[in-house]
């Protein structure tokens, strides 16, 4: 594992210290470029998950059943498209003649795929293609939920999964969010990025806006609105050290 690894370097410190003292989460998002009107209020550790946590681990998001049917319907409305997910393809075993059947259109293929994603989201079945998401921080309480990427070394915001060209990491995450709490809560969605970082331009709420055009699974305008509504640009590891006290390793 690298040395600068943003989860043992960066992600962890924080969790810590967030879990010795609630109050800093109002502190952190203060410091958002986007900042948003609101106190995150109390919350239980129980309920904070990022990969270096004793317990928790990373909050684990399920892809929603529409984006998975849209996939589908993508693979057989669009011969381009098909191909693309074919030629990516590394499945093998059972799975691999299932989605030959698939790319192949076969009619019973198709139906079966499309009522299998509708019951059953297995992430390494035939008929799934695109995983689980994971945050690299996830604080949940009564009202909200806030929702980090953080990155260190990355040359660039992740912006594709396996078998789509267009796919932000950031809209996956929060739309992932958005359902997983069923738009009952208020989603706070940013990044954190060193400060020498050279997209940090590139992490305001328009560049979503402009990400999410460009998803290759089009979502509904009112999806959209939210998936928007929940994001609030940035802030920089040096400006969390600076202003809540965090002591982050080399």
């Amino acid at each position: 594992m690298s040395e600068k690894d943003s989860s043992i370097t960066r992600v962890a410190p924080l969790g810590e210290f967030i879990m010795s003292n609630h109050s800093l989460v109002d502190k952190l998002l203060s410091l958002l470029s986007e900042s948003p009107a609101l106190a995150f209020g109390e919350f239980s550790n129980e309920n904070v998950f990022y990969k270096e946590h004793p317990v928790n681990k990373e909050k684990a998001l399920k892809p929603t059943v529409e984006h998975l049917l849209g996939i589908i319907d993508k693979i057989e409305n669009d011969r381009d498209f098909r191909e693309y997910v074919q030629k990516n393809d590394s499945s093998t075993s059972t799975n691999k003649v299932k989605r030959e059947l698939l790319f192949h259109l076969d009619t019973a293929t198709l139906k079966e795929a499309k009522e299998k994603v509708r019951t059953d989201r297995a992430s390494k079945s035939w008929y799934i293609f695109e995983g689980i998401s994971y945050p690299d921080l996830f604080i949940e309480n009564e009202q909200y939920i806030l929702l980090v990427e953080g990155k260190r070394t990355e040359p660039n915001k992740t912006s594709q999964v396996a078998y789509l060209p267009n796919r932000s990491q950031m809209v996956r995450h929060i739309e992932n969010t958005l359902n997983y709490c069923k738009g009952q809560k208020k989603v706070i969605a940013f990044y954190i990025v060193e400060e020498s970082c050279s997209y940090k331009d590139k992490c305001a709420s328009c560049d979503l806006l402009n990400e999410l055009k460009a998803e290759t699974i089009q979502k509904s305008d009112e999806l959209n609105k939210k998936i928007v509504d929940s994001f609030y640009g940035y802030t920089t590891w040096q400006q969390i050290a600076k202003k809540l006290g965090v002591k982050f390793s080399d």
